[in-house]
């Protein structure tokens, strides 16, 4: 009698336990990855700064610098 018990009692766990469910297609991730620049530390407050070859003025919050293209 006990063993049964025993054996009802652990079946009753296992059908009662959680059940792990993969999905059959992993969610799509956009993540944006932003653009790594090289720039100068210049701050300067035109646009029109002449940069050099190879370099372009960008805007940098409130400041202008040079950065490599």
């Amino acid at each position: 009698m006990k063993t049964f018990v025993v054996i009802t009692l652990l079946t009753a766990l296992a059908v009662a336990g959680p059940t792990l469910t993969r999905p059959t297609q992993a969610p799509p991730t956009v993540l944006a990855t932003p653009e790594a620049r090289v720039c100068t530390r210049i701050c300067a407050s035109e646009s029109f700064i002449n940069c050099g070859e190879g370099w372009e003025p960008a805007q940098l919050g409130d400041c202008w610098a040079c950065c490599r293209v």
